[in-house]
């Protein structure tokens, strides 16, 4: 939603105008302008020259569903008009439910981690609104485009809840990716996941948060 507000704001071209005229000069200096001011200011703090008021507009793109969320910066404006598409999202980026795109995730950037601010909420929203659309960093049908829209879809499902999936080889960590996931579609997270992973290792197993979920045989 677009908002309109009318502020009188004070012009100093009669000011300029008038200094120029009264110093015969063409270049104006600012230190030279501001102690003509100055002397052309009365006692209490009125100028005795003609002050010009004219009406600007600002623009603010504020959320119908969430008020407080609002920027009069017109880059917000599509992350605002998406939350009101998939008010979730403001409970995904606001709290710590979800793994991959909650308050403390680390897919933002650093001074919007952690952060419940007017900015860095639609900062969040413009992150995983990037994700689910595949347009941030990776293209559509990506891993990241999934976790997203899977995060997106299912964060109110029983269950729900993230972790750090790991890929190991016979001795060392290798691939890992944050992702969301519930008990009932865990297997189909983790397919994704093994579709993700690197092939150059041979994969022993894979954990999530250290607890061993697959393991594979020849491994």
């Amino acid at each position: 939603m677009r908002r309109r507000i009318e502020l009188p704001t004070p012009n100093l071209l009669g000011a300029y105008e008038q200094f120029a005229k009264e110093t015969g000069k063409k270049e104006i200096r600012l230190g030279e302008f501001l102690s003509w001011l100055r002397d052309n200011t009365n006692y209490r703090g009125s100028t005795k020259m003609k002050v010009i008021k004219e009406p600007i507009t600002i623009v603010s793109f504020q959320s119908e569903i969430y008020p407080e969320i609002f920027s009069y910066d017109a880059r917000d404006r599509e992350a605002v008009e998406w939350l009101d598409k998939n008010p979730i999202a403001f409970k995904i980026v606001t709290k710590t439910r979800s793994k991959a795109f909650g308050r403390k995730s680390c897919v933002y950037i650093g001074w919007a981690q952690n952060n419940n601010s007017v900015p860095a909420i639609i900062e969040k929203l413009r992150t995983l609104k990037g994700e689910s659309e595949g347009t941030r960093f990776s293209p559509p049908g990506t891993i990241f485009q999934y976790r997203a829209q899977f995060t997106l879809k299912h964060y109110k499902d029983k269950g729900f809840t993230g972790g750090l999936f790991q890929q190991w080889g016979k001795e060392y960590p290798r691939d890992c990716l944050t992702l969301d996931y519930t008990p009932a579609l865990l297997n189909e997270v983790i397919a994704e996941f093994e579709r993700w992973i690197s092939n150059s290792y041979a994969t022993k197993k894979i954990t999530i948060n250290g607890k061993v979920v697959k393991e594979f045989k020849g491994g």
